[in-house]
């Protein structure tokens, strides 16, 4: 047999080990879920919370879309960023484009999106009453 072979008989007892343990997970976690909803001892919101993780509704995060999506797009800017960057630094060939220049720029546009719902958040906590415009 070849390398391939094992490699993909490799990755199928992974899987199955995975799906094993991930059942097992599951099930510890209902098994205490019921405990806690069987002892009494929850207020009304924590029974409803305990209900709807057994009954498998997902929950809504707190934070927004907008603040979810900034924080993903500035970190791959990052990385792009510094793509440009060592590109510019790996003996690149000599074109019009100064690519420390562009990965200078992607980064900071991208830390200034990945910044801006943390300022927005602030400004909302330290003045309530004002509408952002």
């Amino acid at each position: 047999m070849d390398s391939e072979g094992y490699v993909v008989i490799f990755g199928f007892i992974l899987a199955l080990v995975w799906m094993s343990n991930r059942t097992k997970e599951r099930q510890n976690r209902l098994r205490v879920l019921e405990q806690a909803l069987r002892s009494g001892a929850l207020t009304a919101q924590q029974q409803r919370d305990l209900a709807d993780e057994l009954a498998g509704r997902p929950r809504r995060s707190g934070i927004p879309f907008f603040s979810r999506a900034a924080f993903v797009l500035g970190w791959l800017g990052l990385f792009v960023a510094g793509g440009f960057i060592l590109y510019e630094e790996l003996d690149s060939p000599r074109d019009s484009c100064d690519y420390d220049t562009v990965g200078f720029l992607v980064a900071a546009g991208s830390f200034a999106v990945l910044s801006l719902p943390i300022a927005l958040r602030e400004f909302e906590r330290r003045h309530p009453g004002r509408e952002r415009t």
